[in-house]
């Protein structure tokens, strides 16, 4: 699967999460509208005015048509719309119509007097977790932890509205949130894998962060045994480089000396070389003492190094 179909899939998975979890009381429920209608939210004024909510995961369109219905006694108009370009998804149009909408757009802090309402209110203590569950289900992405990398963004179309939301997280002294401009959209993102487990955990999206943590936890250590198997094998390949390097000193010494020449530990030392070329130092030291003549690594270097001197003089 790509990293593409990975980030879609999982992300829906959070979503749908937290689209199914009970918002009972009010602050709850108003916090996650008005979220949601701030990013996803298309409003149409006229003498009968509308917003038009669009999503391709049924549960969070539920979602949005049981909050308008019980908060605002208004029954919205569902339409199923087939995409007809990539995966060709179902799209779930939820339809607001009604003179209510002006009441609407006020009470969620969205619009007043047909002017936008700056994003304040809603990023209090209080409203925040909610407000970030609705902003998230419409505009949000994360990639699956089995990724190359970690992300996990809120889309927003205006600069202010992502600037405060970044403002939010910051303050809560647990996400080092940050922004940046993606073509005509203001990106809020984090890529602290820590701090994207634990925003999952914040807007309740508890099973989604247990499954990221194992995810990630199994990449990490699949990533670590990679890297030590590479610098082993790095390791390993310096020892028999180095180790071919000495052979060659001590059979360039012996096609000129007898081994009776060198003293008693060099002659160990040449002895195991020339029996273990692939063996590091400390290797060597441990097969020498074996043999009952005491020896440490930086002796056996220390040899190898006084030989490689004399060899080079031929």
């Amino acid at each position: 699967m790509s990293d593409e179909k990975k980030i879609m899939t999982f992300a829906k998975e959070v979503k749908a999460e937290i689209a199914n979890l009970p918002y009972k009381s009010k602050i709850m429920r108003f916090g996650v509208l008005s979220g949601f209608t701030r990013i996803n939210g298309e409003t149409s004024l006229g003498s009968v005015p509308s917003i038009t909510y669009k999503t391709e995961i049924a549960s969070v369109a539920k979602l949005i048509f049981s909050l308008v219905k019980d908060m605002y006694d208004i029954t919205p108009r569902i339409i199923y719309q087939r995409k007809m370009r990539f995966n060709k998804s179902m799209v779930y149009v939820i339809k607001v119509e009604s003179k209510k909408t002006y009441e609407i757009l006020s009470e969620l802090k969205v619009m007043k007097n047909f002017q936008p309402v700056p994003l304040r209110s809603m990023l209090n203590k209080e409203n925040l977790r909610y407000f970030l569950a609705g902003a998230f289900m419409a505009g949000g992405s994360v990639n699956a932890p089995s990724s190359k990398s970690y992300f996990l963004e809120i889309s927003f179309s205006n600069k202010d509205d992502a600037t405060r939301v970044m403002e939010a997280l910051q303050s809560t002294e647990e996400f080092s949130a940050k922004v940046i401009q993606r073509r005509d959209k203001w990106i809020v993102y984090l890529k602290r894998s820590s701090e994207i487990a634990m925003f999952l955990s914040y807007i309740g999206a508890t099973n989604s962060m247990l499954n990221y943590e194992n995810a990630r936890v199994t990449k990490d250590l699949i990533n670590n045994e990679n890297r030590l198997d590479i610098c082993a094998a790095h390791n390993y390949s310096k020892s028999l480089k180095k180790g071919q390097e000495n052979i060659e000193d001590i059979n360039k010494l012996l096609s000129r000396y007898s081994m009776d020449r060198f003293d008693v530990k060099t002659q160990a030392v040449m002895k195991a070389r020339l029996s273990h070329p692939d063996s590091s130092f400390g290797e060597l030291a441990e097969l020498i003492i074996e043999d009952g003549i005491f020896i440490s690594k930086s002796g056996v270097s220390h040899i190898l190094s006084s030989l490689h001197e004399k060899a080079s003089k031929f």
